[in-house]
């Protein structure tokens, strides 16, 4: 996953639960957001605990209306970046749940981001669904603490990649503020942390959080039908070369019934990027020009693709191989 995949699911999923009371607009604290995380901030498991409906009502409520948020992200001893977000929760009528639609800005992307959460009595959990413009569908659980406010979040599906764990919580501080942070872990190492803080800044426009579900809606039936070419491909045969043109972003999808690997083709070495179950999808940011092979998980060559000038859709599926793998 790309750092800024981290973040629009992290910020959208922890600004809704449990946001900011109150009306005034302040300014967001420049060193808040532009300070480094600390290195040794633990973040806690997620609570074996349930709300009551009546306390998932309450929690849901203060979420809703128009925010802003910033947010400091990088990977651990490594340079950090500045990001910002906007975005709006509106109560769906009837029940215990609500819809967010959002843009998040960083360097040189900008994704449009939509997200439905439901009280699950059973559960006694929040269940969020989201979708971006990059790509990215994530199911999350969340709860909050009805007493201290604490918001805690984990992933449902699709599972993190093999030995990773993601965590993230949210407090409001006493500046009013609403103040988040975010961990990533990679068989137990701390490999990515961030920061976050956001704050309300006035009551939901129905009117402009309509124009911005049309924008996300036209984004994402461009997104789908954008193809890119599965080519067939067996070791016998020599792999395209790849080329830098413009940056692009492309959406990797696993439809076959099989872990995949990706591969980015540079000159006669192929780098590993990442694998892939069944079903699973992945954003990856690329350059028009690049090649991608796709692998099974014994290093198996399945086909390749070559990225063209704009966003597209990568499906991975069964494919008939020109000759006889080695």
């Amino acid at each position: 996953m790309t750092q800024l995949s981290y973040l629009v699911i992290a910020v959208s999923l922890l600004m809704l639960i449990n946001g900011v009371s109150g009306e005034e607009v302040t300014e967001i604290s420049a060193d808040l957001v532009a300070a480094p995380v600390a290195q040794d901030e633990e973040i806690p498991d997620f609570p074996d605990k349930k709300l009551t409906p009546q306390q998932a009502r309450e929690s849901l409520a203060r979420g809703i209306g128009k925010f802003q948020g910033k947010v400091t992200m990088g990977p651990v001893g490594g340079e950090q970046t500045a990001t910002q977000d906007n975005w709006q929760a509106r109560l769906v009528a009837g029940k215990i749940a609500a819809e967010i639609v959002g843009r998040f800005e960083g360097e040189n992307q900008e994704t449009l981001y939509h997200s439905k959460i439901h009280y699950d009595e059973q559960l006694g959990l929040f269940v969020m669904q989201y979708a971006a413009t990059d790509g990215s569908e994530r199911t999350e659980h969340v709860y909050s603490d009805p007493i201290t406010g604490r918001t805690y979040v984990r992933a449902v599906a699709p599972s993190m990649p093999p030995g990773v764990s993601l965590r993230h919580i949210r407090d409001q501080g006493e500046d009013g503020h609403g103040k988040g942070k975010l961990q990533v872990t990679e068989y137990g190492k701390p490999v990515f942390r961030a920061k976050f803080a956001f704050q309300k800044i006035g009551p939901v426009d129905e009117q402009e959080f309509e124009k911005m579900l049309v924008e996300y809606e036209q984004s994402m039936k461009v997104l789908k039908s954008n193809k890119l070419t599965f080519v067939p491909y067996t070791t016998r045969e020599a792999l395209p070369r790849s080329h830098d043109g413009k940056e692009v972003q492309i959406v990797f999808q696993n439809d076959l019934k099989k872990a995949v690997k990706y591969w980015y083709v540079e000159g006669e070495e192929n780098e590993l990027y990442g694998e892939m179950k069944s079903g699973e999808r992945r954003p990856q940011q690329t350059f028009a020009g690049h090649v991608w092979l796709i692998t099974d998980k014994d290093d198996k060559p399945l086909g390749y693709f070559v990225v063209g000038g704009v966003k597209a859709m990568a499906h991975i599926g069964p494919v008939k191989p020109t000759g006889n793998p080695d």
